[in-house]
Order: structure tokens, then sequence, then C-alpha cells
């Protein structure tokens, strides 16, 4: 599969872009106010956060998954964003928050990072 280079890449630790792809994380967390409204492609970073509490959030919705499930260093499925809330109304205490629907698993596919931040972009 060809990956569209007009849609940005957003890089998440493992495993939250697969609670994304199962509906039931329905928002990301992010650090900035971003206005972007799309597609965006989901990227497994190669690593995982010390402080991943994604299981245990992840069973409060009842779903059993664990830090290491993913695909390190993949682009695994697509998502929209259709909007954005800042705190104090984000519901996980973030400074922002990118609201998500419509997500598509596809097969993992191997991805260069290359950006230095949490957004990347396809190179044609």
């Amino acid at each position: 599969m060809k990956l569209n280079p007009n849609y940005p890449v957003f890089a998440n630790t493992r495993p939250w872009n697969e609670l994304i792809l199962r509906g039931v994380r329905r928002f990301k967390t992010i650090s900035f106010p971003w206005k972007y409204r799309g597609v965006i492609y989901l990227y497994d970073t190669k690593g995982k956060a010390d402080y991943d509490f994604a299981p245990e959030w992840a069973a409060n919705y009842g779903v059993d998954i664990s830090p290491e499930f993913g695909f390190p260093g993949c682009i695994v499925g697509t998502v929209e964003v259709y909007g954005s809330r800042q705190y104090p109304d984000t519901e996980s205490g973030a400074d922002f928050e990118i609201m998500l629907r419509n997500p598509q698993r596809m097969e993992a596919q191997p991805f260069n990072w290359t950006s230095r931040g949490r957004i990347g972009k396809i190179h044609p």
C-alpha cells in the first residue's frame, strides 16, 4: 500500500495505537494546540514509555492488553482528527487533546522515523 504524503504521521508509544484502533481510546493527548483536521497515520514507536499505564487504563474499559503489544517502527493504521479540547475540559488532565474517530487498521508498514517531535511526514 502506498502511503499518502498529505497525511501527518503521529507517533505513539505502544500499545496506545492498538487502543485507538479498537475504538477504546477516542483522543490523543498532546502538549500544544493543533488546528489540523483530517486523517493521520498512527506510528508505533520503537520504545515504550517508562510511565506507561495503558494496560491499566484499558482494563477500565474491559480490554486486556500488554504494553509489549504493537509493531515497533511501523505505521499501523489511520484515524480521523475531528476536533480538540483544552484543559480544564480534557478527559486526561493533559493541556490539550485531539479528538479521534473512524480508526482504520492497516497491515503494519515499516517506516523510517526522521522527525524530532511526535508528528512526522511521509517523504514521497
